[in-house]
């Protein structure tokens, strides 16, 4: 009994350690906002080429309740300083009942992902395709969402029936790779942007989530399965869909 006390007793206090380790870490050298320069070097480090801050923006509309201090900046590739998009440099703080209280930044741009949604909707457009892409809720034409403030999300909806549905996943998945062609950094787990199947039955009001739909990301595998989705795999789930409704 002794024995199994003591090792036990190790157990907790090397897992204590860990913890401890873990969050001083966390808590160490990682609560500053990045300075232009380490924003422009982390640019260029994950795209490859050389990029400007333009301005920095006095805004705190992307903050959360976790928001310490947060910087806001329009930043643009060097050779071609009129394709705008944003920079966010955030310090958050967290705290939980069981461990101490520890502080991260972290940066967000939009870069690639704007570059995403230019490209789909233009592509989108040619095809006719029935959609809209919608933003925090809320549809909104693509080329005025990119000329607004904002951070990565969104989601392009396609409506669908059951007799176009083959014919318009396997559409939306040619021009995801068509894209990729182009620029293959997007293919990058940091991005957010979802793209959604849904009946074309489906009522639409702004401010309000749409339910029942069938989604995928391009950027980033399935939470679940840890693949990316593929235009079967999408289709298999929408036929489910259509066979669970009522």
């Amino acid at each position: 009994m002794d024995i199994i006390l003591l090792w036990l007793t190790r157990i907790l206090i090397f897992l204590a350690g860990c913890a401890f380790a873990l969050f001083s870490s966390c808590k160490g050298g990682a609560t500053k906002l990045y300075t232009r320069n380490e924003i422009l070097a982390i640019l260029s480090e994950q795209y490859g080429k050389e990029f400007v801050i333009v301005e920095k923006i006095k805004t705190t509309d992307f903050d959360t309740k976790w928001t310490v201090k947060s910087r806001f900046y329009a930043a643009a590739p060097a050779d071609d300083q009129e394709n705008i998009f944003w920079v966010y440099d955030e310090v958050e703080k967290h705290s939980g009942l069981y461990f101490p209280s520890y502080s991260h930044n972290s940066l967000e741009d939009t870069y690639a992902h704007d570059c995403f949604l230019q490209g789909f909707d233009a592509l989108a457009r040619e095809r006719d395709l029935p959609y809209i892409y919608r933003y925090r809720n809320r549809a909104i034409d693509v080329s005025d969402h990119l000329s607004q403030q904002h951070l990565q999300g969104g989601e392009f909806c396609f409506f669908i029936n059951q007799d176009n549905a083959a014919e318009t996943v396997t559409a939306v998945f040619e021009i995801c790779d068509k894209i990729k062609e182009v620029f293959p950094l997007l293919n990058n787990q940091q991005f957010f942007l979802i793209i959604s199947f849904y009946d074309e039955s489906e009522p639409i009001t702004d401010g309000k989530m749409l339910l029942g739909g069938v989604y995928f990301s391009p950027f980033r595998p399935d939470d679940f399965s840890g693949e990316y989705a593929t235009a079967d795999s999408v289709l298999q789930k929408i036929y489910e869909m259509y066979e669970e409704s009522p």
